[in-house]
């Protein structure tokens, strides 16, 4: 059967995690944290040509998220 799926690509540098801004940004207190959502949102780019795109409900459930890690931080 035939896979109708599209697939993305997210190309990095290879020396993405040694640059200076990631280097600094896992140093902070929950910087591995804050990188890995880098990455999500990177990720979540891919579909609309690296622009993050997010709908009225998605945007509410995105800002009781971002209240809720706040909060927990």
């Amino acid at each position: 059967m035939a896979d109708n799926r599209k697939y993305y690509y997210l190309k990095l540098k290879e020396n993405f995690f040694d640059s200076d801004s990631i280097v600094l940004l896992e140093d902070m207190k929950d910087g591995i944290l804050y990188s890995n959502i880098l990455l999500k949102l990177y990720l979540k780019s891919l579909k609309n040509g690296g622009k993050l795109q997010l709908d009225e409900q998605k945007l509410e459930r995105l800002k009781q998220l971002m209240k809720q890690r706040k909060e927990s931080l």
